[in-house]
């Protein structure tokens, strides 16, 4: 469950707008209430988040049903799930997983703003002893659906030029730093930041994790603040490059990555630029890695079929209803909210 003070949060207007889009990598908001003129959102309930999951099982080595080809599957799922926000009320050809209904009359886009570790949360199946790890995009405090801009030719959209809030700095793109403008490619830097990341855990453990994560500290600009991110500028007036530990790291990753992981491995330089138009879009990043997808689902879902035939929502926070539904025990201060029909 999670609590916000007021209804009028970021987090509640995306699951709002969001209402319509299933995916088995994004997390489902079940319910929510209000209690108290506090806000109450009632999600899937997760093992763990991915850090934690990596701190807890430092050698990677020891998670025999987690091989190469799953760990590139759920990384390709969250490029999918991603490409389901991002392309909000447009059709993507390339997805199969998706539910996307016609939306308004002016096309409409999300992004996240806030990709990491911690945000990733890890539900783990086990059938008959055999374990399967599934991630699911979460916690949406940073995001956000707004019109794609375009121009008067409907083409060249440059929907990166928004501002928004900002998520974590150490996986914050280069142009929020810059420029302050930020939109559906700061969500393409970040997936890239938390790709590599994963894929050095998984090579070598989460001591080579933290020490990678170590090394990349100093500060982004000269006499400006320090953080572990993944670029910086060496002198004042410089555009800003990456870490030349981040250059190094990518590089050995994907020599030593094999088979469907390493596919993974060569498209984050791509993810990594610091020109947010020289990154891919969610839906070409889909395309280039579809060949590793193995359709793979996880093994307890509620189907997009399911939420249709139920009334329900797959992504939203309900919709206000009456205060004749107050649980009157309550003295009037629980508001229930039934999902969206």
């Amino acid at each position: 469950m999670k609590v916000t003070q007021h209804e009028g949060t970021r987090e509640v207007s995306f699951h709002r707008a969001m209402a319509n889009l299933f995916h088995p990598h994004l997390l489902k908001c079940l319910a929510s209430f209000t209690f108290s003129s506090q806000y109450n959102m009632i999600y899937e309930k997760a093992d763990c988040d991915v850090e934690k999951f990596m701190k807890m099982n430092s050698d990677p080595r020891k998670l025999p049903d987690m091989r190469p080809n799953d760990l590139a599957q759920q990384l390709f799922g969250l490029a999918d799930a991603l490409s389901v926000i991002h392309n909000q009320g447009q059709i993507d050809p390339g997805n199969s997983f998706n539910l996307l209904v016609p939306g308004s009359e002016k096309p409409k886009t999300g992004y996240i703003h806030d990709i990491k570790p911690e945000n990733l949360l890890m539900f783990i199946y086990d059938d008959n002893g055999k374990k399967t790890y599934w991630f699911r995009l979460s916690d949406f405090s940073c995001a956000k659906v707004v019109d794609v801009l375009t121009s008067v030719s409907g083409k060249n959209r440059h929907s990166w030029q928004t501002v928004s809030k900002s998520g974590t700095p150490v996986y914050r793109a280069p142009e929020s730093t810059a420029q302050g403008r930020t939109s559906r490619p700061y969500d393409l830097w970040s997936l890239g930041c938390v790709y590599l990341e994963l894929l050095v855990w998984f090579l070598d453990g989460y001591t080579a994790l933290i020490n990678f994560r170590d090394k990349r500290e100093c500060q982004v600009t000269p006499g400006g603040r320090e953080d572990e991110g993944f670029y910086y500028a060496p002198n004042a007036g410089d555009k800003f490059r990456l870490r030349e530990v981040v250059l190094k790291k990518m590089e050995s990753v994907s020599k030593r990555c094999e088979g469907s992981l390493q596919e993974v491995a060569n498209v984050i330089p791509q993810l990594l630029q610091i020109d947010p138009e020289g990154r891919p879009t969610a839906e070409q990043l889909v395309k280039s890695l579809k060949h590793i997808d193995s359709g793979a689902r996880p093994p307890v879902e509620v189907t997009s079929e399911q939420h249709a035939a139920n009334g329900t929502c797959a992504l939203s926070a309900p919709v206000d209803i009456s205060d004749s539904d107050s649980d009157s025990s309550f003295g009037g201060m629980v508001r229930v909210q039934h999902p969206t029909e």
